[in-house]
């Protein structure tokens, strides 16, 4: 038989500066994710706005719409609970 090397891998040890700046880098990323999408809520509100403005059907087609029923249903359920 040839050598066989047995290989352990070396305990890792996590210091709490370590543990800290991945706290930090995942909280960032939140700030960004959630600043993003504020920013999307924000240019969508607005489109919504004018192409209701602009085009009365649409409302008509919403609120006959499943999907979009679904989720102002579901909206409102989580603001509610």
């Amino acid at each position: 038989m040839g050598n066989q090397v047995k290989m352990q891998a070396a305990p890792t040890i996590r210091t709490e500066t370590m543990a800290i700046d991945e706290l930090v880098r995942f909280l960032d990323g939140l700030y960004v994710s959630a600043h993003s999408t504020f920013i999307q809520m924000e240019q969508f509100k607005r489109w919504l706005g004018q192409t209701l403005a602009e085009h009365p059907a649409v409302a008509v087609a919403m609120a006959e719409n499943k999907k979009v029923q679904q989720f102002i249903n579901s909206v409102n359920e989580e603001a509610v609970g």
